[in-house]
């Protein structure tokens, strides 16, 4: 529109001389009439331009903060539920100290397969002593001193960071840790449960953002825990990346708790989204 009426009014101001004659004899009505057209609709058009600009920069920012919300509420609820879970362990170890602080395995297993019957959520769960020995719940031990990366008693409640893969069946399970303390305060035995990934990794499947938008899970080391491509999972972000993004992104996403992203991946698509923090995992 801003083409058209420039020119058209260049047309005006190049009349051959019988037409310029032609405009000298119209009267000063008329031309100031469309003197003023002229200088009232180019601040008409210019405010258009103004409005349209920030309308694109309001749904834009719409947009980022209902995903925003999204990514929020998603890893809020995560977190809850794996707190929940925490607290369950810890709470179950105060209401039965002498149980626990005995060691006896033939009395804790019993108390360990009751509580996986009650709980949906649980593959199952261990008890670990004070020497590494983990007594499962399916009747399973394993010598924890066998890991190549050794053993030690936690602290405080705490989430595994990466998942455990179970073969061949391909089950990702998710590990919550809750110290046993003896009379003296400090930690001699782990009670552990393992929770059925798929429960988590659902909540992330199942949020809708239409054909082009997908909901996905990281590591804290940016691994995809979850994503519609099953091919990702396993995979980097940055190996999904265009190579000039690989470092920025991640530094953003790793670094920070919770904020907008933009970015473009290998094959050109461009991508832009929200992300928060899952407490006690570090994921995203």
């Amino acid at each position: 529109m801003k083409m058209s009426l420039i020119v058209e009014f260049s047309h005006i101001t190049t009349f051959h001389s019988g037409e310029y004659t032609m405009f000298r004899k119209l009267s000063l009505r008329i031309k100031f009439t469309a003197v003023l057209l002229v200088f009232s609709l180019f601040p008409l058009l210019f405010c258009i331009a103004i409005m349209e600009n920030r309308n694109g920069n309001f749904l834009h920012t719409e947009i980022e903060q209902g995903q925003l919300i999204l990514a929020d509420a998603t890893s809020t609820k995560m977190a809850d539920l794996l707190k929940g879970k925490a607290v369950m362990m810890t709470e179950l170890i105060r209401t039965h100290a002498e149980l626990f602080q005995s060691g006896e395995v033939d009395r804790i297993m019993p108390e360990l397969r009751f509580m996986k019957s009650i709980d949906p959520d649980i593959f199952l769960m261990s008890y670990i002593s004070p020497d590494g020995l983990s007594y499962h719940t399916t009747g399973y031990v394993y010598d924890l001193n066998l890991d190549p990366e050794g053993f030690e008693l936690v602290t405080g409640p705490e989430v595994d960071r990466e998942l455990i893969e179970l073969h061949p069946s391909g089950e990702r399970l998710i590990i919550v840790k809750a110290p046993i303390l003896g009379t003296n305060g400090k930690p001699i035995g782990n009670l552990a449960v393992m929770l059925q990934a798929q429960t988590l990794l659902e909540q992330i499947h199942d949020i809708s953002l239409g054909e082009t938008g997908s909901a996905y899970l990281l590591s804290e080391q940016g691994v995809y825990l979850a994503h519609r491509e099953a091919g990702r999972l396993g995979q980097t972000m940055a190996e999904t990346l265009a190579p000039e993004e690989a470092g920025r992104l991640t530094s953003t996403l790793l670094s920070e708790k919770q904020g907008g992203i933009s970015y473009k991946e290998r094959d050109g698509t461009l991508v832009e989204g929200a992300f928060s923090t899952v407490e006690m995992t570090g994921w995203r």
